[in-house]
């Protein structure tokens, strides 16, 4: 489709509706067949000096944003030549930063980097001259992390931890160090990348914490370039396959078919499909067998109803992704895949997996759940999968989601195995018994790495019964789904915890009291929760608190904010509490207080917010976003 086509009557909207439609382009052409005659082009002109050095400032100095005066002849130079385009003042920055701060080396990059630079040569020329300067003087092993993003479609946001388990299975990544795992070193490799301006952070959690990064389209442009030249990659589609030599990786985007080429595909390593391909289940046998050395297989989304058994022929495979597939088992056969790291069943419906995937001994990431919000928006209904007795003998799991325990038969010999699993960073179960709770405590508390703890009972009137003496020291999220006698006392003693989520706890004393003083709080919701009519922060609890999500807590009255108490609040959303009389006591005190979202709440509560006269609305005038929705 033209972009002449958006610009028919039928795309445009009325110049005083108040809905506005914003394209970004590098082509003039493009946005004038976009605009109506009455519409404005705003072409954005390079950084300014005082501009272009503050941003240099800032990515090659982040501590203290200041060039040493030394340095700051040199800089300048330096920054001038970027033309003021952002992109390549972060790149050369970005390189810079992690240099000695010496006049010496800092020389040999102005005289390396810029020795083709022509300031008659159009800025975006020069620019990508910069960024490949930044690209070759990358480490050999960063270098081919950084190529392997060409893999992906353009503006595709990439998971951060499938990009991790992706390098490791390709071998980019080594650990050198007995006690440092590998992907810890991947996570400094995409960190470096940040800083260097090679990658950008497309989504952060609330706690900072990189989720999904993405390629700058002109950076892709460099790395789609020097990936054919190396023989990095090719790409197939409808439109045919980009043969150069033998390449290593192949990425499909559309419709393909391996088995009508003329030549095969015994060299490819890793297949990347995009884009809904589809292959039948009839052809996928002369499919695969164009792909006999695959280490990576990545199916994801893929309209696949049956495991194409011809994939346990993969011997060499050490990820394997059929995530958001339409599969329902995997074949006996998967005990093939004994060089398996990575099996990621996510948004399957897999919820059974046989006796042979103990014979998976190399696998670490085990992540085989559906998330279901058909019942509720608010508590999504967790489908796990059943696992064969045995599960300690998978020594080096480190992520395993969600196991079900919650069949006919005893699982407690199950839970018990779970102690053996000490590599474990995150590990969800579901369905527990209130008499399998201290069986599965005892198993964490030999997990020293544990990082996130997932746990719901078989229903949520059934108690949780998690007595933990000394719970992993490193725990960052912890979520309990039913109900609970009191707070574990434990929970308290995490000075790491991130995020806490407790739903159906029936909680009777007041939660505030005991998770206030966490030190790195920053998300907490509850949900069906507690059952009392007062919730009180005290003065300067939950210091680093942002999200506070208060859930269907029906007896809920009061609420009050304690003097200089959550003052980094950023979202607050109550939901539910038709108890609540008015909104929270303090909460004009949060000043940095951005979203207040409330839904199916009194009429009485609402009429206190009214615009014209509501007793309650000069308290939340300074909220930048309030969100009012009825249930």
């Amino acid at each position: 489709m033209s972009w002449c086509h958006y610009s028919t009557p039928t795309y445009k909207i009325r110049v005083n509706s108040y809905g506005r439609i914003i394209i970004t382009t590098c082509e003039v052409s493009v946005a004038q067949s976009c605009t109506l005659k009455s519409g404005h082009l705003y072409e954005l002109q390079p950084l300014k000096d005082d501009g272009a050095w503050d941003l240099f400032c800032r990515t090659t100095f982040p501590s203290d944003r200041c060039c040493p005066g030394e340095l700051e002849e040199l800089s300048r130079n330096i920054v001038k030549r970027c033309q003021g385009m952002p992109l390549a003042i972060v790149a050369i920055g970005g390189m810079l930063a992690v240099k000695d701060k010496t006049m010496s080396e800092w020389e040999r990059v102005r005289r390396g980097g810029f020795g083709m630079y022509d300031e008659r040569e159009h800025t975006i020329v020069n620019m990508k001259r910069i960024i490949l300067l930044s690209y070759n003087d990358l480490p050999y092993n960063l270098k081919a992390c950084f190529l392997y993003l060409s893999l992906f479609p353009e503006d595709y946001n990439i998971k951060f931890m499938k990009l991790i388990r992706l390098w490791m299975a390709e071998g980019f990544v080594k650990s050198n160090q007995q006690n440092i795992m590998v992907e810890e070193v991947a996570k400094e490799y995409i960190n470096v990348l940040i800083k260097r301006g090679l990658i950008l952070v497309a989504d952060k959690n609330r706690n900072g914490k990189v989720i999904s990064c993405r390629v700058h389209d002109v950076v892709r442009e460099i790395i789609l370039s020097k990936a054919k030249e190396e023989n990095f990659i090719t790409f197939a589609s409808t439109d045919g396959v980009q043969m150069h030599n033998r390449p290593r990786r192949l990425s499909v985007h559309g419709s393909f078919d391996a088995t009508s080429q003329e030549r095969g595909f015994t060299h490819v390593r890793s297949l990347f499909m995009f884009d809904g391909t589809a292959f039948s289940t009839s052809s996928a046998h002369e499919f695969f067998s164009s792909f006999r050395l695959l280490k990576v297989l990545d199916l994801d989304g893929m309209p696949l109803v049956v495991f194409p058994n011809e994939i346990t022929e993969l011997l060499h495979l050490r990820y394997l992704s059929l995530r958001d597939t339409s599969i329902r088992e995997l074949p006996k056969s998967i005990k093939r895949l004994r060089n398996l790291e990575t099996l990621d069943l996510k948004g399957t419906m897999v919820r059974e997996l046989a006796v042979e995937i103990l014979k998976l001994r190399k696998l670490r990431h085990l992540l085989v759940y559906l998330y279901d919000y058909s019942i509720s928006s608010v508590a999504a209904d967790v489908k796990g999968v059943r696992m064969p007795m045995g599960i300690g003998q998978m020594l080096e799991l480190q992520k395993l989601c969600f196991v079900d325990v919650g069949g006919r038969d005893s699982k407690s010999g199950q839970i018990k195995e779970l102690r053996k699993l000490t590599q474990l960073k995150r590990l969800g179960i579901i369905k527990l018994r209130t008499e399998d709770g201290r069986d599965l405590c005892d198993a964490i508390q030999h997990m020293e790495g544990l990082l996130s703890f997932d746990v719901t009972s078989r229903h949520e009137n059934e108690l949780l019964d998690l007595c933990l003496s000394q719970p992993p020291k490193l725990l960052e999220r912890v979520y309990l789904k039913g109900m609970l006698e009191s707070l574990p006392s434990w929970i308290t003693m995490l000075q790491n915890l991130v995020r806490l989520r407790l739903l159906f706890s029936k909680l009777k004393d007041d939660p505030f009291e005991s998770l206030q003083n966490l030190p790195n709080l920053v998300e907490l919701g509850l949900a069906w929760a507690y059952d009392g009519n007062e919730l009180r922060c005290g003065e300067g609890g939950f210091k680093k608190l942002k999200v506070l999500d208060i859930t269907y807590l029906k007896e809920l009255k009061v609420m009050e904010i304690g003097e200089g108490a959550m003052c980094g609040l950023q979202k607050l959303s109550i939901e539910g509490c038709q108890q609540l009389e008015k909104v929270p006591l303090g909460i004009e005190h949060i000043a940095h207080l951005k979203v207040l979202t409330l839904w199916d709440m009194s009429e009485e509560f609402y009429s206190r917010l009214r615009i014209d006269g509501g007793e309650d609305r000069p308290r939340i005038e300074h909220i930048q976003m309030i969100q009012v929705f009825n249930g």
